[in-house]
């Protein structure tokens, strides 16, 4: 059926297959006589309207009719389907998507009593050329109704958002490396930790700082490593920065491994979760030191490092 046949065909306005591009041809050009859907002339009018509608968009459609979901689908929608176009054409939905089955039929029984359905993301697994491929999807199925209010179909608009989802995976991914690099590598000590007491992980200065192994770090309450006297400052550095969500500086003294008192400058910052915190410390030794042996000469104190760490 070309174009100038979609006008009339034993007198029937057929205007509602007209255009549509290559796959609107082959829509007109389908014996859909053989189908479950019968002539087009035959077709209910909820179906006439939606295919049009369908054809003249350029946005990717398909329509789901009848309890099989009958395919039909337009220009932009072909290339999600690969090589199952145009064969898809006038078939039961999960026939031609046998691999998902699992995933949509529950969607499709939740439209086919009344609901509909929106996703912003669905991940499937589609057996593309080649081999079973990710494959991520933003959609909405729209139950359709005849004239006394049943559900007779469904219609899709969609978007596929594969390439844009893995674009933001390997980004966060090499984020993740980057920070993963950084924790590893700075000098700081770095932690996170919960308001409950304990820490849930280090990094490896803590050991190079303090010289205690990674597992006694996270088997220990964090307040047993303190000096007595600076567990009070602490804790209520740590309970203003949970109260405010901004993050609190301070001071505190630290034990090493072989006994002695570490001053640490802390930076503490809450994270979303409202449970748990991140810690930045850095060793004051040096600073301190400094600032002694410049008083004992009587001389202006000028060190290595300023004196606040938290100066500019």
């Amino acid at each position: 059926m070309n174009d100038s046949a979609a006008t009339t065909d034993c007198g029937q306005d057929m205007h509602f297959l007209s255009g549509g591009g290559m796959t609107g041809a082959l829509v007109r050009a389908t014996d859909w006589s053989a189908t479950p859907l019968g002539a087009p002339q035959s077709w209910p009018q909820p179906l006439k309207t939606l295919v049009a509608l369908m054809l003249s968009a350029d946005q990717p459609m398909f329509i789901g009719w009848g309890d099989d979901h009958i395919l039909l689908y337009n220009d932009r929608y072909a290339p999600m389907l690969a090589d199952r176009h145009p064969a898809a054409l006038g078939r039961p939905f999960l026939d031609v998507w046998p691999e998902i089955r699992s995933n949509i039929a529950p969607l499709f029984a939740k439209v086919s009593a009344g609901e509909p359905v929106h996703m912003d993301d669905i991940e499937l697994m589609l057996d593309r050329p080649g081999r079973p491929r990710e494959a991520h999807f933003a959609f909405s199925y729209t139950p359709v109704r005849d004239a006394a209010g049943a559900v007779i179909g469904l219609f899709c608009a969609c978007v596929e958002t594969t390439e844009q989802i893995l674009a933001e995976r390997a980004r966060r991914e090499a984020e993740a490396s980057e920070r993963n690099r950084l924790w590893v590598l700075s000098e700081d000590m770095l932690a996170r930790a919960d308001f409950a007491g304990r820490m849930a992980a280090v990094n490896p200065a803590w050991t190079r700082v303090l010289g205690w192994p990674e597992a006694h770090l996270l088997a220990t309450p964090y307040v047993d490593f303190m000096h007595p006297d600076d567990v009070g400052v602490t804790l209520d550095a740590i309970e203003a920065m949970n109260k405010t969500g901004h993050p609190t500086r301070f001071q505190n003294r630290i034990a090493t491994m072989e006994g002695a008192w570490t001053p640490i400058g802390w930076t503490v910052s809450p994270e979303p979760d409202g449970m748990n915190f991140i810690a930045i410390g850095r060793d004051l030794s040096d600073d301190k030191r400094a600032k002694t042996n410049c008083c004992k000469r009587r001389r202006p104190c000028v060190s290595r490092k300023s004196w606040n760490p938290w100066a500019s």
